[in-house]
């Protein structure tokens, strides 16, 4: 029964790998996606497409509102949200080149997603380039009551003419600090289908820690 288990989750995580469309953040309502390292989170509400949303980073002090952008497959892009706001400022008629201020390839999953490399091997994008790469967000799931008010559009989808961004931020940055990610064990890769299987992580924290000899 437990190789059956194991042999119809692999099944699933092969299904799910030729769809990268389906651990994409748009998919999860209501969430905030934190990277600590790099100071940026990302939020995913009803307001947007399914091809974007809206996110802020740190830069010299101050939160810089952004855009990310989920192209088909594994390619991703962070554009200024000043040019990239809606559907039609980013996709209509091309993106224009100046709004790239980064693209590349995303490994997407159901509770993070990396950015992983740029597109163009060793190009120098405005806000990443591959030196900072790998960059890991995490996810926290919000409520819409408590994201609205901290994004730069109302709930009838128009732009607030007083926004100023950082509170999403500080958010994100709260939410990180109070519950940051645990190193976890991962069983061929089944640990977001099926956590700790054997209670290997329960024993382990619930063991005392013994010194080296």
């Amino acid at each position: 029964m437990l190789w059956t288990i194991v042999l119809g989750v692999a099944v699933m995580l092969l299904l799910s790998g030729c769809n990268p469309d389906r651990n994409k953040p748009y998919n999860f309502l209501n969430s905030v996606w934190v990277c600590e390292e790099a100071h940026v989170c990302i939020a995913v509400t009803e307001r947007e497409s399914q091809a974007y949303s809206y996110g802020e980073i740190e830069r010299d002090g101050k939160a810089v509102p952004i855009t990310i952008v989920y192209f088909n497959g594994l390619q991703g892009a962070l554009l200024d949200f000043n040019k990239a706001y809606s559907y039609e400022t980013i996709f209509t008629p091309e993106i224009e080149a100046d709004k790239y201020l980064w693209r590349g390839y995303i490994d997407y999953s159901r509770k993070e997603f990396t950015l992983e490399k740029t597109f163009d091997s060793g190009r120098k994008y405005p806000l990443l380039s591959d030196d900072d790469m790998p960059l890991t967000f995490v996810r926290y799931d919000c409520t819409q009551e408590e994201l609205l008010p901290l994004l730069p559009w109302d709930e009838e989808e128009n732009l607030k003419a007083d926004f100023e961004p950082g509170k999403l931020l500080e958010l994100g940055m709260e939410m990180y600090v109070e519950d940051p990610p645990q190193k976890k064990i991962t069983w061929f890769g089944l640990s977001d289908f099926w956590p700790d299987p054997f209670g290997v992580l329960e024993k382990q924290a619930s063991a005392p820690e013994s010194d080296a000899s």
